[in-house]
């Protein structure tokens, strides 16, 4: 054993927030659309999974919705409006979403590990001098 704390000592919650995040991660995959007969844009065909969605995150169920299916748009008048998405548009948001939500996840797991390792480290050594303990960012 190399004495370091194998398991990072999260903040009271952040263990919850961060499974609930990886679970909305890996659920957004499963966000299906399609067109809407006689209007623009797309539906979300398994609203079921949004609502699990919206609450892992913490969000409303309708804002979820609307996140995915629609974008703002500013008019001239600085009044925004909501654009419907074509299905392709709608995937590609979902799909961007999933990204940004994995990109912050692992600054946040990456933080606390560094956090974990630096305070065990100059614990170890008596030291304040860190880097070495820390994981680089690849």
């Amino acid at each position: 054993s190399s004495g370091i704390n194998a398991e990072w000592p999260l903040r009271p919650g952040e263990k919850d927030h961060v499974i609930n995040i990886l679970t909305a991660i890996l659920m957004l995959g499963q966000v299906k659309f399609r067109s809407v007969p006689g209007e623009e844009g797309v539906m979300v065909t398994n609203l079921e999974i949004v609502k699990v969605i919206a609450k892992m995150l913490g969000v409303k169920e309708s804002s979820m919705v609307d996140a995915l299916t629609s974008t703002p748009v500013v008019s001239g008048t600085r009044k925004v409006h909501m654009m419907p998405l074509t299905q392709e548009k709608a995937i590609a948001k979902r799909n961007t979403l999933a990204s940004y939500l994995y990109l912050r996840l692992f600054n946040v797991v990456l933080t606390s590990a560094n956090e974990s390792l630096a305070g065990e480290f100059a614990k170890k050594e008596k030291s304040t001098d860190c880097d070495s303990a820390l994981i680089p960012l690849l």
